[in-house]
């Protein structure tokens, strides 16, 4: 179902010369699509491909109404601008 939560556990054994070190990484997504294939036919049992993106990309789903922003000092940025001169290198 899209936008549900998802968690990768990943464990890896890194072994130099006597010296085995435990690494576990932590990976959080959310599902964005999902193809299901009951495998053998009849089984009731299916096969997933999961499309995972960030967390980030749920904001992407949040309507909410425009903001403008706007100069309200009145600060006139070209004022002072300076012609540019094309220069021969």
């Amino acid at each position: 179902m899209p936008l549900t939560p998802a968690e990768i556990h990943v464990k890896n054994a890194v072994t130099l010369g006597n010296t085995t070190v435990m690494e576990n990484e932590v990976y959080y997504f959310v599902v964005s699509g999902d193809a299901a294939q009951e495998t053998p036919i009849g089984s009731g049992r299916y096969d997933h491909t999961l499309a995972l993106v960030e967390p980030t990309k749920v904001a992407e789903c949040v309507v909410m109404d425009t903001i403008t922003f706007t100069n309200d000092i009145g600060r006139n940025y070209t004022e002072n601008a300076a012609a540019v001169v094309p220069t021969e290198s």
